[in-house]
């Protein structure tokens, strides 16, 4: 903030605010426009990172379940991430044995690797309980079908 001292001989304090207020107004112009600048660069920079990685879209293939018992949770990430990402069954819904659905991951990956985990729920007649998949370095394309057994 810069701090302008006004008058020049007038006394008037209604001049005096009229001046402030216009040294006020240009100083608010000029922060506007420096915001914008940046902002400008920094989409700018976002495009040129993006065209680097390459066209990275999202995925989208069909989830079979031919297991015996619901499928509760299903998660999908790339093979270098320690981390699981969120549960692409939403909350209060299963996947039921011969059943399928669409499945669209949209992480921005220029490949087709994943590492995906399945949460099981224990099969119809109890005589298999609830239990995780995991299957790593699964290759989904686009179109893909991908099928628990």
């Amino acid at each position: 903030t810069t701090v302008v001292a006004c008058g020049g001989g007038n006394t008037d304090s209604d001049a005096d605010s009229e001046d402030t207020e216009e040294v006020e107004e240009e100083e608010e112009e000029e922060e506007e426009e420096e915001e914008e600048e940046e902002s400008s660069t920094e989409e700018e920079e976002e495009m040129a990172t993006e065209a680097e990685e390459g066209e990275a879209e999202s995925v989208e293939f069909t989830l079979v379940n031919e297991t015996n018992r619901p499928l509760t949770e299903f998660y999908v990430s790339a093979p270098e991430d320690e981390l699981w990402g969120e549960n692409l069954i939403p909350e209060g819904y299963v996947l039921s044995p011969g059943s399928e659905v669409g499945v669209i991951v949209d992480d921005g990956r220029p490949d087709c690797d994943y590492d995906i985990k399945g949460v099981l729920g224990e099969s119809e007649d109890g005589s298999v309980g609830a239990g995780e998949l995991v299957h790593s370095g699964v290759e989904i394309c686009e179109g893909a079908v991908y099928t628990y057994k």
